[in-house]
């Protein structure tokens, strides 16, 4: 899992903060700072209320494919099957 912020949607509303206060923060210059952009474990249902409470919509997650699931893609695609 990976967080992503888009700066010119979020307004540091702070409710980031209060669901995941150790992956988010806002310091004095009104800022939101991500200070965990890869969150695991207990964080990342923290992560994932948060990014449901932005009212800007500003936070998102991505979660990139893991080797394992790569090689299930693969082994799923129609070319694969040909050789």
């Amino acid at each position: 899992m990976r967080v992503k912020v888009d700066y010119d949607k979020c307004e540091s509303n702070g409710l980031c903060v209060a669901a995941a206060p150790g992956v988010f923060e806002i310091r004095d210059d009104d800022v939101m700072y991500v200070l965990i952009p890869e969150p695991a474990g207990e964080n990342e249902a923290r992560v994932r209320q948060a990014v449901r409470a932005c009212p800007k919509q500003a936070l998102s997650i991505t979660e990139p494919y893991g080797a394992r699931d790569l090689a299930t893609r693969f082994r799923q695609h129609p070319r694969s099957e040909q050789q």
